[in-house]
Parts: structure tokens; sequence; C-alpha cells
């Protein structure tokens, strides 16, 4: 990009026409939009940017929300990382500040070179200074050492089964390349990088135990804390489906809560002889293994048939909503 070559006669605290020269020096032309600083003629005291200065500055360097000046890895551990500043215009200088976990080595015109001390968030800024102004460039966020991750969990399926939970490592650093190892009951499960959840698949009146580490270029993190989930589905109503693996139509019995495996067998039986009507309905939707609704209905018993002559080969969830909870069960489509 080529710089014009300009002579400025300034009279003191003549701040607006400081600001339209240093608009040149950032590459902007004259304008002819009204409102704008950048317009050819001096019209009196101007000291805000209008629109097509803004709209002219990003064409030139990006807009601030999805651009970084500061480049860098995002990650810093004990030896030392360099962050260097674009498009520092000519003539201007550079002052840097940066969080207390990090410990300057060295700089330059345009870079600063940091170690990390310990492990945490950490923050690095750079300040432009002209004759005239100074602009703070916007904070660029790393991670020093390796994150011990915590974890949070919340369920995202109904009640019964599937149970299924999802865990979420924090902390998350945007475009840091941190790999999360995820282990179930002391057993390596998945690995993934740059993501931080992991779901599981918890069968009723199972409890599972779910910790993480994190590693990258600093080393491996320590595990975070277990998280122990339990699957308690005592207390709700079953559902059971017949047959299961299906290749014609299934048989759905909705059953209350019950102690035993015995009481559920009797009150299975009830159920398939008598049919009693309810006065509101239940909610009932079957999806495919990508989430996609395959069929709605309402039913006004705890006993009801699904015709899947229709439905292909696969892996379905049905959930039933009675207005208070939602349950679900898995089945399997598998004609011959």
């Amino acid at each position: 990009m080529s710089i014009p070559i300009f002579t400025v006669f300034l009279i003191p605290g003549n701040k607006t026409v400081a600001a339209h020269e240093i608009g040149h020096a950032l590459g902007l032309d004259n304008t002819t939009v009204s409102g704008s600083l950048m317009l050819a003629n001096y019209n009196g005291s101007h000291r805000y940017l209008g629109q097509d200065d803004i709209n002219g500055i990003r064409s030139l360097y990006g807009n601030p929300g999805s651009y970084s000046f500061i480049s860098g890895s995002r990650i810093i551990c004990s030896a030392a990382s360099n962050y260097t500043l674009s498009y520092l215009p000519t003539s201007c200088t550079v002052t840097w500040a940066y969080s207390t976990n990090l410990q300057f080595v060295s700089n330059g015109s345009n870079y600063i070179s940091l170690k990390g001390i310990g492990n945490g968030t950490g923050w690095i800024e750079a300040t432009i200074h002209s004759d005239c102004s100074t602009l703070v460039i916007p904070r660029y966020s790393v991670y020093i050492g390796t994150p011990t991750p915590s974890l949070t969990v919340h369920q995202i399926s109904g009640q019964g089964e599937p149970f299924t939970v999802s865990f979420t490592a924090s902390p998350f650093i945007t475009g840091a390349s941190n790999t999360y190892k995820w282990y179930v009951n002391n057993i390596l499960t998945e690995s993934h990088l740059a993501l931080n959840e992991f779901e599981r698949y918890i069968p009723c009146n199972q409890s599972i135990s779910v910790k993480c580490c994190v590693s990258n270029s600093c080393g491996t993190s320590a595990f975070s804390s277990n998280s122990v989930v339990s699957n308690d589905c005592s207390g709700l109503k079953s559902i059971v489906l017949s047959p299961n693996p299906a290749a014609g139509d299934i048989q759905v019995n909705i059953l209350p809560p019950s102690e035993s495996d015995t009481t559920k067998s009797k009150l299975l039986l009830n159920s398939i002889e008598t049919s009693i009507s309810k006065s509101n309905p239940y909610l009932v939707n079957i999806t495919d293994a990508m989430g996609s609704i395959v069929q709605s209905s309402k039913q006004y018993t705890d006993n009801f048939i699904i015709p899947i002559s229709t439905f292909k080969n696969g892996n379905y969830i049905l959930s039933v909503n009675d207005g208070n909870n939602i349950y679900q069960k898995q089945f399997i489509i598998k004609h011959e």
C-alpha cells in the first residue's frame, strides 16, 4: 500500500485537520460523502467518524469484531513466545501491556517476546502512539501453561432411557490447540482437538464417573475432579416396547412407577388387556439417528401401536410427553 506524501500546516488546537491527515496516512482518500471526516474541504470542527470513514478503514484493515491486529500463539509456555502488531503506521510507535502472569523477555519496533508464569488466562495489549494521539488495540487473550479443567454437567434428554448427559470442560480458549481427553470409569473413551464437550448415554439405574485432562504444546494438565452422574429411574413411568428390534408394528405400553420387575410384569399384562382413555393426551414424537422428527401423534391411552412399515432400517428414539416429564426409549428397525 502506498502512503501519499503531504504537508500539514496546523493551526494550534485544530484536531480536525490532524485527524483528517491521519486518515490519509492510514490509506484513506478524500470523499464526497456528507458527514465524513475525509471530506476534501475543511468545514469546521469535526470530532467523529462518519459511516463512510468507518467503511473505508474496515475495507483496508478488516472489521475489529472479526480481526485481531495482534498475532501469535494463544498458548504461552515457560519458553518465550513472540507477539506481533500488524499494520503499524509509519512514524508511529507502540507500547505493550500484559497480565501479571506473563514476563517480559524482549521487544522490537512492532513485536514483544513474553514467557508464561504458572497456569491461567492472560492477555496482551498494544497501544499505538503518534505525535497527536494514541490508539489502544483490543486485548489479545492467551492461556498460560496447561489448563486444569473444571467440568459442568447438564442433561440433554428426557427422563428414562436413553438418558443423555453433556459434559463441558472449562476454560476454553478460542484458537488454542488444546486436546481434551475424556475418561469414563478411568478408561480413556474419547480425545478431541479444540472440542471441549463430551456426551454420554447412561442406562437406567446405573452411574458413571467422568473426568478430563487437557494436552497442549506446554504438556498435559492434571485431571479434573470426577463428575459422577447416576440415572435413577425409580419413581418414573416406564416405557416398554415390543418387539425391539422390530420388523413390523411396535406395541407401546406406558407403565406407572413400580418397585419391582414382578410388579412391572403384572402391570404390563393388565395394560395390554385394558385400554383406559386419558383426558390429556400423550404427545409422542419419533426421531431418527440424525435428530429429525419422522412421526408425531397424540395418544389417549397407555398402550398403542406404532406402524413402522415406512421406516428405514436404523436407530430411532420414541419420546413421550405426559405434560410433566418427557420419557424416551430407543428402538431399532430391522426389516428383513
